[in-house]
């Protein structure tokens, strides 16, 4: 028994060593420039980490962030009611998150990203319930709308990822459910037909646990990517204080 013990570590040691030896004699055949025919790569997924620019703190931004992300998130622009790009606040004043782009203010962050490897993804965004539900009452037409808009401006800034951050906070029926994944299918195909990149939805942990306007089965199939903002435990309209991002997550609570 003992030799057989012996007979067994001596072959698992040959056989380590001749597998050691054959991944480091391809390993060289993978191009670096290419990640995804890596041998480790094929089996763990890649780390992303997603860089928020808002337009509102640009003067306090630095301009290089490689080393800490993958994707810069240009925050971003507000969607109309009708899906187009909302570029006037009132007549006489030009959205500010539309501004600071048009303008070339982001230029420099951009430019600087794309230069290192970094990848540029835009963020379009919608907040108030009343302007939700008009965007959603005709998802097809306004998704639409917001592909013509929004791809231009993509090829433009070089922008590979489009982020769909449209926050409803009423209570939503399935059929308002299906309108809102109606609309996601829509831009996902207009990217697609488009060949303009990729798109990510941002959802609130709450999405998962009440019938909340984004329900994730139902964008699954739409959405690369995405995004669970798990920071705003409590916020202004909270029923009782507590922190925003608690260390702890929802048990410090």
């Amino acid at each position: 028994m003992h030799a057989r013990n012996i007979l067994i570590i001596i072959s698992g040691l040959v056989l380590g060593i001749i597998v050691g030896s054959l991944f480091i004699y391809f390993t060289p055949y993978f191009s670096p420039e290419d990640k995804s025919l890596s041998p480790i790569n094929a089996i763990l997924p890649q780390r992303q980490v997603i860089g928020f620019l808002p337009y509102w703190l640009t003067d306090a931004a630095k301009k290089d962030y490689s080393k800490e992300i993958t994707t810069l998130t240009y925050f971003g622009l507000n969607i109309a009611n009708d899906g187009s790009v909302l570029k006037l606040s009132n007549p006489q004043e030009e959205e500010p998150g539309w501004n600071a782009l048009d303008s070339g203010k982001i230029d420099p962050f951009l430019k600087d990203a794309k230069a290192k490897g970094v990848g540029l993804s835009l963020l379009m965004f919608d907040g108030s319930n009343d302007a939700i539900n008009a965007l959603m009452n005709d998802p097809t037409n306004h998704a639409k709308n917001l592909v013509s808009a929004v791809v231009p401006l993509m090829r433009k800034y070089s922008f590979t990822d489009l982020n769909l951050d449209i926050e409803d906070t009423t209570t939503a029926s399935k059929a308002a459910q299906m309108q809102f994944a109606q609309f996601v299918k829509e831009v996902k195909k207009g990217l697609d037909k488009q060949n303009a990149g990729t798109l990510t939805v941002e959802m609130s942990p709450t999405d998962l646990i009440r019938p909340d306007l984004i329900d994730l089965q139902s964008i699954a199939p739409y959405a690369d990517y995405i995004v669970i903002m798990a920071y705003d435990y409590h916020f202004t309209g909270s029923y009782v204080t507590g922190p925003v991002a608690p260390l702890a997550g929802i048990t410090a609570q």
